[in-house]
This record gives C-alpha cells, sequence and structure tokens, in this order.
C-alpha cells in the first residue's frame, strides 16, 4: 500500500485526497490563502496537521508556516505542498 492510499484510510476512512481536503478547507475559511513569512522545516512533535488532522510524529517532517508573528500553522510535507500548489 502506498503512503497516498494509507493517508486515505486514515482519515476517518474517507477517500479525500489531500487537494480536495485544502480545497474544501480553504473554500470554508480554515485554511488561509495567505503569503507565509518563514517556513521551519523539523522533526514532528506530536501536533495536529493543519491539513488532515492527523498527527505530526516524531519520525517525520514537521512543516511550520509562520503567516506573521503570532500565526504558524503545521503541516505534513506532502499536506504542506498540496496547500501551497492550491494557493499560487
Amino acid at each position: 500500500m502506498g503512503t497516498d492510499e494509507a493517508f486515505a484510510r486514515e482519515i476517518k476512512g474517507g477517500s479525500d485526497s489531500r487537494e480536495q481536503i485544502v480545497k474544501r478547507k480553504l473554500a470554508g475559511g480554515l485554511l488561509p490563502r495567505t503569503k507565509v513569512r518563514k517556513t521551519v522545516w523539523s522533526r514532528g512533535e506530536d501536533n495536529s496537521c493543519d491539513v488532515c488532522e492527523l498527527t505530526i510524529a516524531s519520525q517525520q517532517v514537521e512543516v511550520e508556516a509562520h503567516l506573521d508573528r503570532s500565526t504558524a500553522l503545521r503541516f505534513h510535507t506532502r499536506c504542506f505542498d498540496a496547500w501551497q500548489r492550491a494557493c499560487a
């Protein structure tokens, strides 16, 4: 099973792709269409991903996207990439 298949199964048994989830969250105002000021890539710290809402485990890469001085979103790398593509 590929990682995308595993991803779809983990999201409440759903079949939505990352792209579908991002589009739905952008349309509903749950994700912003904002330019990122600063991006930090580090080891996961068990935070929830702002796209898929799954935990970003310590063996995964966490992308922290700072929108301004007080707002940061956290993503799995593929979820971050999907968000960036949708906002382009």
